[in-house]
């Protein structure tokens, strides 16, 4: 399966059956496609609190049908890149918050992609580490497929604006589907049209929050896997979106407007784009 430019996050792994692989390898670099994430051949290298580097691990695809096959070839091109005085990457944000210091290094489509939680990171002075003694060879090797995964991301960490405008721009205008032109015409919605025309102050739309029990449980019972869905939840003066593509967990809500003075309502939209069908929920309870 060949991705062009896939979007590449570090993911948190969660697998309870595994929980000891969970353990040695909490980060996993990969990217989200149709709805499935693709986690990537690669290394993971933690260093404990006195700063001693622990045993390599290696960690395989779950793309190929032959992840034991993949990952000999990124052990190779590994040796390579570490070794290079040239070396090309792509620098992936680790999780905001971790008490883990390691670096994650995989390779996808003649592409590294570096991720670090160690400040001031610096991959010349830790690839002259790394050379003081070979790298293990991959065996034995932790697998992919078995496993579930999350990540979480910071809107203010984003530098192409398009990722959060998506996201604003959709749940506005399933707010004009839900309750008409009219009504998202209204002055208290003036600063959030303003953003929207200018790709300006974005970040001050999202509020970081855990998804409310009601919605999980609505999510469970109504949203199909892989499908995306639109909760716009007006109460107590506040207007909130909870916006998921492919049915991604969410940790944030966009607060489309503070200012609200109507009866309180809850509508949803669910998009089934592999039945491709729509269907519109008026009441969420």
């Amino acid at each position: 399966m060949k991705v062009r430019n896939p979007v590449v996050h570090i993911f948190t792994a969660i697998s309870p059956e595994k929980e000891l692989d969970t353990l040695l390898v909490p980060y996993r670099l990969g990217f989200m496609f149709s709805g499935v994430v693709r986690i990537l051949p690669q290394i993971f290298i933690k260093f404990d609190e006195a700063w001693n580097m622990k045993r390599p691990l290696y960690i395989s695809d779950n793309l190929s049908k032959q992840p034991e096959g993949t990952l000999k070839k990124f052990h190779s091109s590994l040796n390579t890149f570490i070794r290079s005085t040239d070396r090309k990457y792509i620098f992936i944000n680790p999780p905001s918050s971790t008490s883990c210091n390691f670096v994650s290094i995989a390779y996808h489509e003649n592409r590294f992609y570096v991720c670090s939680s160690i400040k001031n990171f610096n991959m010349d002075n830790f690839c002259k580490l790394i050379t003081l003694r070979a790298l293990p060879d991959i065996n034995p090797f932790l697998l992919s497929s078995a496993s579930k995964y999350q990540y979480n991301y910071m809107i203010d960490d984003v530098k192409d604006v398009s990722f959060p405008l998506i996201y604003i721009k959709s749940a506005f205008n399933a707010l004009s589907l839900f309750k008409g032109q009219a009504f998202i015409l209204e002055d208290i919605f003036d600063p959030l049209r303003s953003s929207i025309c200018n790709a300006g102050d974005l970040a001050s739309y999202w509020v970081s929050c855990k998804m409310p029990s009601w919605l999980v449980n609505w999510v469970k019972s109504n949203v199909p896997p892989k499908a995306h869905f639109i909760v716009i939840d007006g109460y107590d003066g506040i207007i909130d979106a909870y916006v998921s593509f492919f049915r991604e967990p969410l940790n944030s809500t966009i607060r489309i407007t503070s200012n609200y003075s109507g009866e309180a309502f809850r509508i949803g939209l669910i998009c089934d784009w592999e039945s491709r069908k729509e269907e519109i929920i008026i009441n969420i309870d």
